[in-house]
């Protein structure tokens, strides 16, 4: 691999649910997660290699683009996301901007560390954050006269703020019903499970409100997680 030195892109995201999974495998003699990785990870088939490049290494994928299109490295990581949903896999992760140096040996990345850390202090739920710099610096380049890009950025609608953490939006009306169906059916699934864990269910809960917070108009379909009952 030809040493490389530049600032890029960055996602890091974590496969939710991993070591779990492994264990199931393990304690049923299956190999039903290991086929679910493999149909998640077809989604690389597709994207552009020329620009984008990524790893998966047990629980975690790394990507990075040197390309300057942030809308672009956006919808991929919104469609790598989508992607491995469909095969009932969740992600966290963090997106950065900085400087990756990367060689057959060796990985030298101040994005990568940024991206970790937003993964695993500030994501907490199942969503991409991103880095407050990378959006900042499309904002004062629209203050200093350059409004294309966060015209670009907001007619995409890929980006929305959650308190003071900007998130990658990873649904949209075309596919609400399909998320919607996806997550419903992983919670009733394993309802019991996630209801008894208060961490897994609060990562659930967040999806929940994600997902009716971005409800399009006229959609009928009901909430299907309780926040809280009286007493039977």
């Amino acid at each position: 691999m030809k040493p490389m030195q530049d600032y890029v892109y960055f996602a890091y995201l974590d496969i939710l649910g991993y070591k779990e999974s492994l264990s199931r495998d393990k304690n049923q003699s299956s190999l039903g997660f290991k086929d679910k990785l493999i149909e998640a990870s077809n989604v690389f088939n597709s994207i552009n290699s020329a620009h984008y490049h990524h790893r998966e290494i047990s629980d975690s994928i790394f990507i990075h683009s040197s390309s300057s299109d942030l809308v672009d490295f956006l919808s991929t990581i919104k469609e790598i996301y989508n992607h491995y949903l469909k095969s009932n896999l969740l992600l966290r992760g963090g997106i950065s901007y900085g400087r990756h140096f990367e060689s057959n040996s060796i990985t030298y990345s101040l994005a990568l560390t940024d991206a970790y850390l937003l993964e695993s202090q500030h994501a907490i739920f199942p969503r991409v954050v991103i880095q407050n710099s990378v959006i900042d610096a499309v904002t004062n380049r629209a203050d200093n006269g350059d409004t294309v890009p966060l015209t670009t950025l907001r007619s995409s609608d890929l980006v929305r703020c959650d308190g003071s953490h900007y998130i990658l939006n990873t649904i949209d009306n075309n596919i609400w019903d399909d998320y919607y169906d996806k997550i419903k059916e992983i919670y009733t699934k394993d309802e019991a499970t996630i209801n008894g864990n208060t961490n897994l269910r609060y990562k659930y809960l967040w999806l929940h409100d994600y997902i009716f917070m971005t409800k399009p108009k006229g959609k009928r379909k009901k909430e299907f997680m309780l926040k809280m009952t009286k007493l039977n």
